[in-house]
């Protein structure tokens, strides 16, 4: 499991990921700059936690955490 203090390096670019809107099931590429972390789609924000918003072409909004 990775340490919650790691950050990647400066130098590393931003990685597209496809991931499936959780109401539709619709792909959608997201910029990820975490490349270690795993990334949790949920239809809801959270109180805490890193994580970037996204939208399917159907409009629905979601959100991808960083664990």
């Amino acid at each position: 499991m990775r340490n919650e203090t790691e950050r990647p390096s400066s130098s590393e670019q931003p990685r597209d990921v496809d991931v499936a809107c959780p109401t539709c099931g619709q792909q959608t590429t997201v910029s990820v700059s975490d490349h270690q972390a795993e990334l949790r789609v949920r239809p809801y924000v959270a109180a805490f936690g890193e994580y970037t918003t996204a939208h399917c072409s159907d409009g629905h909004r979601f959100w991808i955490y960083y664990c």
